[in-house]
């Protein structure tokens, strides 16, 4: 798995580890009981695999993050807010 050093790391309500790099957020489920645990969600590449090569610039997507420095979540804890820089 592609992944450069984390900016951000926050928890969920439904004890959701999330980790923001630089092009894409990781959300592992708790508890975390290997050395090696797998993401259970990945946003910013359209799989855990895909290097982290801009093929379109720096235009954010789904699948496409550049720089996602935070993370935070509604009150609801519905939706995930990315800060991108």
């Amino acid at each position: 798995m592609w992944f450069h050093p984390p900016f951000n790391i926050s928890f969920d309500l439904t004890h959701g580890l999330w980790i923001s790099g630089w092009t894409r957020v990781l959300r592992f489920s708790l508890p975390i009981l290997s050395n090696r645990p797998a993401a259970t969600l990945v946003i910013g590449k359209p799989d855990f695999i895909t290097p982290d090569i801009h093929p379109n610039g720096n235009n954010p997507s789904a699948d496409l993050l550049y720089a996602a420095t935070d993370i935070a979540f509604d009150p609801f804890w519905k939706y995930v807010y990315l800060r991108l820089q």
